[in-house]
């Protein structure tokens, strides 16, 4: 069938996988297979969407190093606007002879305007020249939208809707033009500028194909994306986010390795023995952290539930494994995986009946992440920052940090808005529990979020010192003194503090002298008493080696460790300028 070719060609980008409308909930979903595995396009689909037997939508954007796309869409809602702001684009870009085609929306009240590229392009070039084309015919692209009405705005977006696809997940779908049922009242269709519907599609698309295709090399594209236009906050890749982070676990090559890992968590190891100690809600947690790995785990689902038999305690003849009741509740917990879900954390299971003996000493929050190092749990993360804790952990530096500079485990943690710190820690069933530093703090810290530790303590000797400076000058002079003596130092340098490492640890008491005969040096006279206020022992301090030097300090960890005999002089260098 010669339609199905030509609409291939044209609208069909991503064929890994499509998205079916599911009428009765009214949402749309990635079409799965009986074991809930990804189906890929196949004509079939399309050929029951033409008919009117099912809706299938396709998604814009290739998950390929420059996230392409094979056209852009201008979509233009319910509004008494939306065909007049829909011409008007369209006759922006025709003045840039850039041909765009007008499809009539599912509801019959709205519009998509359609552009297509002879070969895929970046979706960020796509939506800057498309953005720039809404700018210059005067099309309101901000405020506020009144479906149905005749508000100034009628634009809501554009498919692809973001210039980057996040870890996981599919980026924007938009239905596929003429879905049968919808064909018969003259929507999802091609539309001439009167608003009549094109009659024949297949010689639209043919000559599409043929003539109606541009590329970025064409000169209006060109003078297009050199307007100034608004601004695409989409433009910058996005530091994955939480959701993006869960919904990856499922698109791992080692989830076998991962799940017989899993399988030395306490609360797994619990429900093999006894799966009778999880009640209802308990077992819905575990099952939401299984379903993170998608439909290989239900397996695991089944051999960890199918000890559980209640009968005779609760005097009910269903409390007993059943092997389609978790079959379907499992399903249930891929669906809302999928839909963005993430799992319950390790004391929510404790608030649902079942608590870990390891709870407070753990490195793990999640059933999901238990045996992961740290670089594989710290999220919201960039590829940039994940490499740098890979270093970390190949080098073993967590255990450098921890002989070089820990005196003890106490730690606080900064919240989100970094404006303050807390003890680490769960709450649980309603009491905040403390727990110890551990490496996947100091992950954090090394990428993301900063934390405070104890460098001096009245009653154990110290690795560190540091000294803070309210100018480069004096800096500058107390670095020649730290290189004179021959001890290891580095430089946060927006901070103006020095670091020092000496080779062996000192007293509270060796550490304020040690630092007012360097500060003697350069001039400065600072009694032991002045350096006890300010360098008390009584507080935290954020440690060195933190996000905003992470690259460096990960050197200067290395060599620490001897790795990297170098990078003492280039700090020098680099920061006494």
């Amino acid at each position: 069938m010669k339609l199905l070719a030509v609409m291939k060609e044209l609208f069909l980008h991503r064929d890994d996988v499509v998205s079916y409308f599911h009428e009765k909930s009214g949402n749309w979903y990635p079409k799965t297979d009986r074991n809930r595995a990804l189906e890929p396009f196949r004509d079939n689909l399309l050929v029951s969407h033409l008919a009117g037997h099912m809706q299938i939508g396709f998604y814009s954007t290739k998950r390929d190093p420059q996230f392409t796309v094979k056209w852009v869409v201008g979509d233009f809602d319910d509004n008494l606007l939306a065909l007049d702001h829909c011409l008007e684009t369209r006759d922006k870009l025709s003045e840039y002879d850039i041909p765009a085609y007008i499809e009539r929306s599912m509801s019959g009240r709205g519009y998509h305007l359609w552009v297509f590229f002879d070969k895929p392009v970046p979706a960020k070039d796509a939506r800057r020249f498309m953005l720039n084309a809404l700018h210059l015919a005067g099309v309101p692209t901000s405020g506020r939208m009144q479906k149905g009405g005749n508000s100034k705005r009628s634009y809501d977006r554009l498919f692809p809707s973001q210039s980057y696809l996040g870890a996981a997940g599919y980026g924007n779908l938009i239905r596929v033009p003429l879905y049968g049922k919808a064909i018969v009242e003259g929507n999802c269709c091609f539309i001439e500028d009167d608003g009549r519907t094109i009659t024949d599609h297949l010689v639209l698309f043919t000559e599409i194909i043929e003539n109606g295709r541009v590329s970025l090399d064409h000169e209006g594209i060109k003078e297009l994306m050199a307007v100034e236009g608004p601004k695409d906050n989409s433009a910058k890749p996005p530091a994955e986010t939480e959701q993006d982070y869960w919904q990856s676990l499922s698109e791992r090559d080692d989830i076998s390795e991962r799940l017989n890992i899993m399988r030395g968590c306490e609360a797994l190891k619990a429900g093999f023995t006894d799966a009778n100690l999880f009640n209802e809600p308990s077992w819905k947690a575990v099952m939401t952290n299984l379903a993170m790995y998608g439909p290989e785990a239900e397996d695991i689902a089944h051999e960890w539930s199918k000890g559980y038999d209640m009968r005779q305690v609760k005097n009910d003849s269903e409390a007993v494994y059943s092997q389609e009741d978790t079959e379907q509740k499992f399903q249930r917990s891929l669906d809302n995986a999928r839909k963005g879900q993430i799992p319950n954390s390790c004391a929510s299971l404790a608030d649902r009946g079942w608590e870990c003996p390891n709870l407070t000493s753990c490195d793990y929050r999640f059933i999901a992440q238990y045996g992961m190092p740290p670089s594989e749990t710290v999220f919201p993360a960039t590829k940039e920052q994940q490499e740098l804790m890979r270093v970390v952990e190949e080098h073993g530096l967590y255990e450098v940090f921890e002989k070089r500079v820990l005196i003890n485990d106490n730690v606080l943690v900064c919240n989100e808005d970094e404006k303050d710190f807390f003890p680490p820690g769960a709450r649980i069933k309603g009491v905040f529990e403390r727990r110890s530093i551990n490496k996947f703090d100091l992950a954090r810290h090394m990428v993301q979020r900063p934390i405070k530790i104890d460098v001096f303590s009245a009653d154990v000797n110290s690795k560190v010192l540091y000294a803070d400076f309210d100018n480069r000058k004096d800096l500058a002079k107390f670095i020649k003194v730290a290189k004179s003596y021959k001890i290891d130092f580095f430089v946060e340098s927006l901070q103006l503090r020095i670091w020092l490492f000496p080779e062996k640890s000192h007293s509270y008491g060796q550490s304020l002298h040690a630092l007012s005969m360097m500060f003697k040096k350069i001039g400065i006279e600072l009694s032991v008493n002045d350096l006890s206020v300010q360098y008390s022992y009584y507080g935290s301090v954020i440690p060195p080696f933190s996000k905003n030097d992470a690259t460096r300090g990960i050197r200067f960890l290395q060599h620490l460790k001897g790795e990297d005999k170098n990078v003492k002089e280039e700090i020098l260098e680099s920061n006494s300028n």
